[in-house]
């Protein structure tokens, strides 16, 4: 009707979860981490507090866009506690991301991947699978594993430049390669496979 009209907006906090967790069998806890966002890392081990985790954790990384690197190595420090978790070397210098954990949970970990576990999820499968602590399946993940700086132009534009790629404990890149499963299993047997490894 041509008329101008005024509006009243509330903004408020929206927590978005970013991790399910169930009890897949007994003394079997199963925990999906949808994204690393801040708080995941105390997000999971809130769930896995309430579970019974005694025989293994099943940790799903598929379609795992990645997210927060520090929340990434936070919840892998959970289960690795002590050692490096991942680095990279950028400008002449090393970074090394290590756990310093003094009492890290010892239940065994089956961790799984697919083409659509990306960045960080690929470290945190990278790291569990060096430090021998956990048995990824699935499919060979995405292989996004760069670190990103930005350059300011003259006209105020930015220009993103890949500075330095992350590798896991062994040295391995992950950029363009991706992380191979120990073991290659079906969507359709995942979960089943995975109990059958926990025994």
């Amino acid at each position: 009707d041509g008329k101008r009209k005024t509006f009243a907006l509330i903004t408020e906090k929206i927590d978005v979860k970013t991790v399910d967790a169930s009890q897949i069998a007994p003394k079997v806890a199963f925990i999906s981490i949808n994204s690393f966002a801040r708080g995941t890392s105390v997000e999971f081990a809130e769930a896995l507090g309430n579970l019974d985790s005694s025989e293994g954790v099943i940790i799903d990384l598929r379609d795992n866009p990645g997210g927060s690197l520090e929340e990434a190595v936070a919840v892998t420090e959970q289960f690795i506690g002590k050692g490096v978790i991942v680095s990279y070397r950028a400008k002449g210098e090393e970074k090394v991301f290590s756990a310093s954990n003094p009492n890290p949970i010892l239940s065994p970990v089956v961790l799984l991947i697919n083409r659509g576990t990306t960045s960080a999820a690929e470290i945190v499968a990278g790291a569990f699978q060096d430090r021998n602590r956990g048995v990824v399946i699935g499919e060979t993940s995405y292989g996004k594993g760069s670190v990103q700086d930005f350059m300011t132009l003259r006209d105020g534009s930015k220009l993103e430049l890949t500075v330095a790629l992350y590798l896991t404990p062994s040295g391995r890149t992950i950029d363009g390669v991706g992380i191979a499963p120990d073991l290659r299993v079906t969507t359709s047997e995942l979960k089943l496979k995975a109990l059958q490894i926990l025994g």
